[in-house]
């Protein structure tokens, strides 16, 4: 158990507060980790280096299994460290600067019958990193079924952002490119399933108006949705309230979660400016495990 101590080292310490000792230089760092959480500068919601280097090898080595007649190409180069690390840059400037270029697949053969914009998100810090490969396989490979083919720089990701808000910096980016799709020539919008693309029914029903009206078809590869059926104007605002009621009963759980562990007389939320959390001991001088095998 962790509790807020006025003596780190002294056993048995009682839930006070405690204050955390200064580091020179890094009182006023902006970029500095916080117990309160990440920072909200120009890389919140980019994938960490090592998960985009892990998505770049990704890419190459699902689409050169999709479109063997591309591999070796500007469109599918070959996945050795180099060409990982400059698509790794290249996602890392789309994000920061928000500005995306349209694929020019100069004297690249065009097996494709249309290109698409893969959207995927995830949702929790402390969710898996590989998620968004594992939505990006299903993506890649279910636009393959329709001969539709996604460049890298089409490739487009939030991470660790809720679907609850609607300026995440890939999202954003995603509606740019399908509301401009005469200049980048996109003509599908693939994402895993409704809820990555947003657990709000209005910005979903934003979305598939935006898509509807420049001619962008929509599809979900793992829960069958796709603007070209005519069924699709029913089911995307029942999809949408369904996707933001979630949310609404997770609230409630959270909630009366936290409302019991008030009652236990644990922590609910990270110390004020200035304190630290230290781990309590009892008077023996072990540490407190409570009922969830953690310190």
């Amino acid at each position: 158990m962790i509790g807020f101590n006025n003596d780190a080292g002294r056993a048995g310490g009682d839930s006070s507060y405690s204050p955390a000792p200064q580091l020179s230089g890094s009182s006023n760092d902006a970029h500095a980790p916080s117990r309160r959480g990440r920072v909200r500068n120009a890389d919140f919601g980019m994938p960490g280096r090592e998960g985009l280097l892990d998505l770049a090898r990704t890419y190459l080595e699902v689409q050169a299994r999709l479109w063997p007649e591309l591999t070796g190409t500007a469109a599918v180069p070959a996945a050795d460290a180099a060409t990982i690390t400059a698509m790794a840059d290249d996602f890392e400037r789309r994000f920061r600067s928000q500005v995306a270029e349209p694929f020019q697949p100069a004297g690249t053969p065009r097996p494709w019958t249309d290109l698409g914009l893969a959207y995927r998100r995830f949702s929790d810090e402390n969710s898996n990193p590989r998620s968004l490969d594992e939505q990006l396989l299903n993506l890649l490979t279910r636009a393959r079924r329709d001969g539709v083919f996604v460049p890298w720089c089409y490739v487009l990701a939030d991470a660790a952002v809720s679907g609850t808000f609607a300026c995440r910096t890939g999202y954003t980016l995603a509606k740019t490119i399908v509301e401009r799709r005469d200049e980048f020539g996109v003509s599908w919008l693939l994402i895993d399933d409704l809820s990555r693309m947003s657990r709000n029914t209005i910005e979903s029903l934003r979305l598939g108006e935006l898509a509807a009206e420049t001619g962008v078809r929509v599809v979900g590869a793992s829960d069958g949705f796709d603007s070209a059926n005519p069924q699709s104007s029913l089911l995307l605002p029942v999809l949408g309230s369904m996707n933001e009621a979630f949310i609404t009963q997770l609230r409630s759980k959270v909630k009366r979660g936290m409302d019991d562990a008030s009652r236990r007389g644990d922590n609910i939320q990270p110390p004020g400016v200035g304190y630290r959390l230290v781990d309590l001991k009892d008077t023996a001088g072990n540490l407190v495990i409570i009922h969830k095998n953690t310190i």
